[in-house]
């Protein structure tokens, strides 16, 4: 069993719960079951990986080389190590990643138990780099 808590960071020090709720609703959450109340996500992988899309942001206002998701996160019962991945979606159907899967820090891996801790999903888009995202998708990945 495993349970994920999300609350993204804005610019301006404003947050947001991820909203798991119509995510449920519009049948997002494939293989994860939502406690409304407590906001969180439980999860179980029979064998093998569980993505389990997040949210998408079209058409995302990038305006710099740089640009990431942040917030907290917490989680409990991962026996092996998951992620979260930003994936980032480019003209003519190029696609590129970022995932938490460091040792510590906050692109730390989601391995065993955490309360809540700071995590980042950042993206650097090169020097010179005229072409921006098209859309920016965060989906978590476990394992059993």
């Amino acid at each position: 069993m495993m349970l994920l808590a999300l609350v993204l960071l804005l610019p301006g020090g404003l947050t947001r719960d991820l909203e798991l709720a119509p995510m449920e609703r519009q049948g997002m959450l494939k293989g994860g079951t939502l406690d409304g109340v407590k906001k969180t996500l439980s999860a179980e992988s029979p064998g093998g990986r569980l993505t389990v899309p997040l949210f998408t942001i079209p058409r995302p206002r990038v305006s710099g080389r740089h640009y990431q998701i942040r917030g907290m996160v917490r989680y409990e019962g991962l026996e092996k190590a998951g992620y979260l991945e930003l994936m980032s979606f480019f003209p003519g159907g190029r696609r590129y990643f970022t995932r938490t899967m460091a040792g510590r820090g906050p692109m730390q891996e989601l391995r065993g138990s955490s309360g809540w801790r700071p995590f980042s999903l950042p993206f650097d888009l090169g020097q010179g780099a005229p072409v921006r995202p098209e859309s920016l998708a965060v989906s978590v990945v476990f394992f059993s």
